[in-house]
């Protein structure tokens, strides 16, 4: 019971001391309103995904049809897994490009990313229970054997270093505590390289093993203000004398 001696009523003094946060109740408070756009939104996303995975396996199943052959026994295998999953597809590139997928009819047209545009790619079924629910894609940038792929077909690096760019990636390495700490910087090295005339990355490499550059950005320097074709600075070999400079004979 609640008296207020002003004259007010019961129900006026509870409501009070509830928007004061000063009454106990044993009621759980209201849930919040979960925004039904933000809702409907969310739900054609995950159709549109659904719809996705289904036009690809879709693609994959026929295409597999029409290529009892088009599994990817080879590429597992050069990996050492004898085991090939049962459903799994290789599907050319071009046969990606030609993929095209639609929200609705006023929606811009999406394709798959470069990544399966360029490269065969395995598709997998992922199942849960009995049900369909979308589909796993892996693009085949390297075959088992450590080729690269370029449209279904195997293409052998054959890229090698001169003699100062080993030096350089030796020389980082070893000025790491621990070798692994080095990787990063060798590859993103050798990317720098790539593309260039082989006499220009030995150039940089040589820049940078004489000035002891030993990092990414370092080489990066050399390469972008052309530090590999200014010529060395020449060490100077005059001998300064002076009165006051003290020859040998002055500790014997």
């Amino acid at each position: 019971m609640v008296r207020c001696h002003a004259g007010c009523t019961q129900e006026q003094v509870i409501g009070a001391l509830k928007k004061l946060n000063l009454w106990k109740t044993d009621k759980a408070p209201a849930k919040p309103k979960v925004d039904k756009l933000a809702r409907v939104i969310q739900a054609e996303d995950d159709r549109h995904q659904f719809r996705r995975g289904a036009i690809i396996q879709r693609v994959a199943t026929v295409h597999r049809h029409d290529n009892p052959k088009a599994q990817p026994v080879d590429y597992f295998k050069g990996r050492g897994i004898d085991v090939v999953p049962r459903h799994a597809t290789v599907v050319p590139a071009a046969l990606l490009r030609r993929i095209e997928f639609r929200k609705s009819a006023d929606d811009k047209v999406e394709r798959l990313p470069p990544a399966f545009t360029n490269y065969p790619t395995i598709v997998l079924p992922i199942v849960k229970g009995d049900k369909f629910v979308g589909s796993q894609l892996t693009a085949l940038t390297r075959d088992g054997k450590g080729n690269v792929k370029k449209d279904g077909r195997s293409v052998r690096q054959t890229r090698s270093i001169g003699p100062n760019t080993e030096g350089l990636v030796v020389a980082v390495l070893a000025n790491r505590p621990h070798p692994e700490q080095g990787f990063r910087t060798c590859l993103g090295v050798l990317r720098l390289f790539r593309g260039l005339n082989p006499a220009r990355a030995e150039a940089v490499a040589a820049r940078a093993l004489a000035i002891g550059a030993l990092t990414y950005k370092s080489v990066a320097s050399i390469l972008k203000n052309n530090l590999d074709r200014a010529p060395p600075a020449a060490e100077s070999s005059t001998v300064i004398e002076h009165q006051n400079l003290r020859g040998p004979g002055y500790f014997h």
